[in-house]
């Protein structure tokens, strides 16, 4: 298909009527002027029952609530609090995102900071890690530094009907 560039916060004239069966929208959302629009165009993009992957930071990550509760929010140069962001975003208010704009969230996967970027040699850095990525699964509103959502985009009537009515 060739490459693809275009401006997210613009019209994606350039994509056509063209439409996929798989799209990967990695923390991109929160960046968008308006990231409700850039979602509904995502919807657009895919066929029915075509996936969506998604990923935002955690703003509600325990860090930046620790941070909060000091009296401290700065923004910077990368992570989280971004300088480029402009919508922050929680597991709660990132499927409400998606799900208002018709998708359907199948999972929301919560990882861990990237703690092991620090030093890929220190065991203690390792055990760390992985202790960040097991309270990541285990409560990832709180422990999650960044989520990902497995969505799709509904293609049965019987994917818009609670399953109390089924």
């Amino acid at each position: 298909m060739g490459k693809i560039v275009l401006d997210l916060d613009g019209e994606w004239d350039e994509i056509g009527a063209r439409k996929f069966d798989v799209v990967f929208a990695l923390d991109i959302l929160e960046h968008l002027k308006s990231p409700e629009r850039g979602t509904k165009k995502l919807f657009q993009l895919l066929r029915s029952g075509g996936k969506l992957y998604a990923s935002t930071g955690n703003v509600s990550y325990f860090i930046i609530r620790l941070m909060l509760l000091f009296g401290t929010f700065n923004y910077g140069r990368r992570g989280i609090l971004d300088l480029t962001y402009t919508r922050l975003l929680t597991k709660k208010s990132f499927t409400g995102l998606l799900k208002n704009e018709g998708f359907i969230v199948e999972k929301i996967i919560g990882f861990g900071p990237p703690i092991k970027d620090l030093n890929k040699k220190s065991h203690f850095v390792h055990l760390l890690d992985y202790l960040f990525y097991l309270l990541a699964l285990w409560w990832p509103s709180l422990f999650a530094y960044q989520l990902l959502a497995i969505c799709h985009r509904p293609d049965h009537i019987e994917d818009l009907i609670p399953k109390t009515f089924i």
